[in-house]
């Protein structure tokens, strides 16, 4: 029964982060950093009520490791269709028929590049002047935890 509840808290979740992402006061903002911000609000909130209604048990535990790994999914899926070329390839068949030539029109690499510059832009990773591209404190931040992320998991840079 816990886990449904779980689910429900879940779905509840991306509901408001579906909603709250179309307000006209919300649009323009990170995604992620919404439904981050949304998602630790419902499972704090969650957590607090199974604490409440049954203590620090391993139920509690497994229902919150439950919602988190839902919560990660999410992210994973939604993040994925907003950056996978297969996927808006796929999305772009689907409203009408392509051409090779068109294709390559839309998917030419300087477009890509360009694109993704500019989506770096839009959430403030990455600002543009005169002397060209640099990182912004956010994009710096963001840069040093990749950057102690591969440390860690001893990637190469």
């Amino acid at each position: 029964m816990e886990i449904l509840i779980t689910l429900i808290v879940l779905f509840v979740c991306i509901i408001t982060h579906s909603i709250a992402s179309r307000l006209p006061v919300l649009k323009n903002n990170n995604s992620v950093v919404l439904f981050i911000m949304i998602g630790s609000i419902f499972g704090l909130i969650y957590a607090a009520l199974l604490y409440i209604m049954q203590g620090l048990t391993l139920c509690l535990l497994s229902n919150l490791l439950v919602y988190a790994f839902g919560c990660e999914l999410y992210i994973f899926i939604f993040t994925m269709t907003i950056g996978s070329i297969s996927a808006n390839l796929l999305l772009r068949l689907r409203n009408h028929n392509l051409t090779i030539e068109e294709i390559n029109r839309l998917y030419n690499s300087k477009k890509m590049v360009s694109d993704r510059i500019q989506r770096l832009i839009s959430v403030e990773l990455i600002a543009e002047s005169d002397a060209g591209l640099f990182l912004s404190s956010k994009g710096e931040r963001l840069a040093r935890a990749f950057a102690w992320f591969r440390s860690f998991f001893r990637h190469p840079m």
